[in-house]
């Protein structure tokens, strides 16, 4: 299903039904890149018990996940961001929409600070994970060089879900958006898709 009317969204309340609803148990591993405060986190972790991994290069938010779940063994906080390389980058404050400075290019009254990123690939490797049940991305743009680096790096069936939040203000979003849906559609199906705000994607079995 394909809705391009954001009002659908909050109508057919999907932050807590099509977001939460997953065939997941106490083993599954969730990744969610851009945490910000947590409430995603805390959801999904409350009806699936998962064992959850959070990339969050804010450092005021890292600390607010930190110390909401320093008490929850199976969630684990991460001071840096994915991208497609590993470095350090500019980075500004937008609250729960904070980007990579780059791919912002026309705002200039917000604090910039540099944070550190590291590729899908490198964190891949480091964790020594096989299977990611859920890749939960909101990155303010990000998205497409994340999974360009997935691809490159024959990662995509690792992943048994996506579910993304494309942004429309990088140069180029639309194409990539296609290319990269082309892409995926080799290996996935697209559950649902609610046009520049959420959709997923699940593995074909």
């Amino acid at each position: 299903m394909v809705f391009r009317d954001v009002e659908r969204w909050f109508a057919d309340r999907g932050d807590y039904t099509l977001r939460l609803d997953y065939d997941l148990n106490e083993d599954s591993i969730i990744w969610i890149f851009g945490g910000y405060h947590g409430d995603y986190v805390q959801d999904i972790f409350n009806k699936h018990k998962c064992n959850v991994y959070v990339f969050e290069p804010c450092i005021s938010s890292y600390n607010i996940l930190e110390n909401r779940f320093s008490n929850d063994e199976k969630i684990r906080v991460f001071n840096y961001g994915i991208s497609d390389k590993t470095g350090d980058v500019n980075f500004i404050d937008l609250g729960d929409a904070s980007t990579i400075q780059n791919l912002h290019e026309d705002i200039h009254d917000r604090h910039v600070s540099v944070v550190s990123m590291k590729s899908f690939k490198d964190v891949y490797t480091e964790l020594k994970l096989d299977t990611i049940d859920l890749l939960m991305m909101n990155v303010e743009g990000s998205e497409y060089a994340i999974l360009n680096n997935i691809f490159e790096n024959e990662y995509t069936e690792k992943i048994i879900n996506y579910q993304i939040q494309f942004h429309t203000h990088v140069t180029g979003a639309q194409q990539m958006l296609e290319d990269i849906r082309e892409e995926l559609s080799k290996t996935h199906k697209q559950d649902w898709n609610y046009q520049w705000v959420w959709e997923n994607w699940s593995l074909k079995s």
